[in-house]
């Protein structure tokens, strides 16, 4: 199965990105924007994030992104935060909102 890209295509950063530093203890971004639907997520080592109005990433449970795989997007609901943690390493997140 072939990667899809057409949807992001369309998508353009709405506000400043954020970069979240990450350790062994869970850290939450800002709250993205009201009109804040998709986000792009880079990280710089590998980690693990979780969305929600209050949400605590932990190691090894939450959702991992590779420090090394490039731009990852994903779906957030206007009003939610990311949060991050490391997975062995500490390192930065860089969180952009998208939109249309």
């Amino acid at each position: 199965m072939g990667s899809y890209k057409g949807h992001f295509q369309t998508l353009r950063p709405i506000a400043a990105s954020e970069a979240v530093s990450f350790n062994g203890t869970s850290a939450q971004s800002a709250v993205m924007p009201d009109h804040c639907f998709e986000v792009r997520l880079v990280a710089t080592e590998d980690c693990f994030v979780e969305f929600g109005s209050n949400p605590t990433a932990a190691a090894n449970t939450s959702m991992l992104i590779s420090g090394d795989k490039g731009e990852r997007y994903f779906h957030i609901h206007p009003g939610e935060k990311v949060a991050v943690i490391e997975g062995s390493t500490g390192g930065t997140l860089y969180i952009t909102p998208m939109g249309r």
